[in-house]
């Protein structure tokens, strides 16, 4: 029996034959016989291994993960399961979707997972032992619920409407140093107009092309130079240390950004190995689609899970990343692929 044909004979009920299948009706060929060499032999991989499998736009990829996930699922015997990722929730739908057509219509269930990369991390990971970082008791009316209130990067406190709840307890975590623009203007930044990445980021409310700068670059603006003209101790040390200050008291009372979230389960990874070693028995395989739209910190994530033994697997083309907002480099994914 050829590759070919053992996919066959696992995923499509008609033996290839197309008869009962509405898809392969609508297209007119088998939707197995129709993928290429290459694809086919991804699908068949083996599981103990990480791979990348470059897939550009228009090259059926989506079902190419689909197939690959149906076939191991197909034949799971694992205590785990696999997670099959993706960056919005209508490209994790698509997946879902087609995973239960080639399993004849089964509904993927525990222990696999199927859904977007901030879905997975908050639900495995964040909401269940984030708290054990900061201590976070709870909300106030359950004593069980210790699950993350997420507040958008870019909202803003409200002194002036109190009756605005979303935005007024934001005036509890206004840095003590204000954003100077170039014309001398301040404005108050609140600790979730702040984030990571690799050094710490401010929201500039006041640009629509760089919506985010570093410190270090923030510090060395004239204007701000000019604004700490007479607070020479004013040091770009003191500003990160009262950002972290803030943080630190923003997420003890279950408050975090998304940012906040992926660097949190950074730290939660360094100082809690065990529940790292049973994320990755709980995920021994981890499929990313649209692998390019990887961020640096997400990146992070799937590193410290690949070297505890999770085997990771990027489809997707390095040409295409779209996700700018996340500073999203495909050149840290292909060293990540390389290593």
């Amino acid at each position: 029996m050829t590759n070919r044909e053992e996919l066959i004979s696992t995923l499509c009920p008609t033996n290839g034959e197309h008869i009962y299948c509405d898809k392969c009706q609508t297209n007119g060929k088998c939707r197995v016989k129709e993928k290429t060499d290459k694809q086919i032999n991804y699908i068949l991989s083996p599981i103990d291994e990480s791979i990348f499998l470059k897939a550009c736009p228009g090259s059926g990829k989506t079902e190419v993960v689909a197939m690959k996930a149906a076939y191991e699922i197909s034949k799971w015997q694992s205590n785990g399961g696999i997670a099959i990722l993706s960056f919005t929730n209508n490209a994790a739908d698509v997946i879902h979707e087609r995973v239960s057509e080639f399993m004849r219509h089964e509904k993927v269930s525990h222990p696999h997972f199927i859904g977007t990369f901030d879905s997975w991390l908050h639900g495995f990971i964040a909401h269940p032992f984030l708290h054990k970082i900061y201590k976070y008791t709870g909300k106030l009316d359950s004593d069980n619920d210790r699950s993350y209130r997420i507040i958008d990067e870019k909202e803003h406190s409200n002194s002036n409407n109190k009756n605005d709840k979303s935005k007024h307890f934001l005036n509890n975590y206004i840095l003590d140093t204000p954003f100077v623009s170039k014309s001398g203007k301040k404005t108050n930044l609140c600790v979730n107009n702040v984030r990571w990445e690799g050094e710490w980021e401010l929201f500039n409310p006041l640009s629509s092309n760089s919506p985010f700068i570093s410190v270090a670059d923030y510090f060395n603006n004239v204007a701000f130079e000019e604004f700490r003209s007479d607070k020479l101790w004013l040091t770009v040390e003191k500003i990160n240390n009262g950002i972290i200050e803030k943080k630190r008291k923003f997420n003890k009372k279950g408050f975090a950004t998304y940012n906040d979230i992926e660097w949190n389960s950074l730290k939660l990874f360094k100082e809690h190995n065990d529940l790292l070693v049973l994320l990755s028995k709980r995920f021994p395989l981890i499929i990313i689609d649209e692998a390019q739209d990887l961020s640096k910190l997400q990146l992070s994530i799937l590193k410290y899970l690949k070297y505890q033994g999770s085997e990771i697997h990027f489809v997707g083309d390095l040409q295409q990343a779209i996700y700018e907002f996340k500073k999203v480099d495909p050149v840290l994914v292909k060293n990540f692929v390389k290593n």
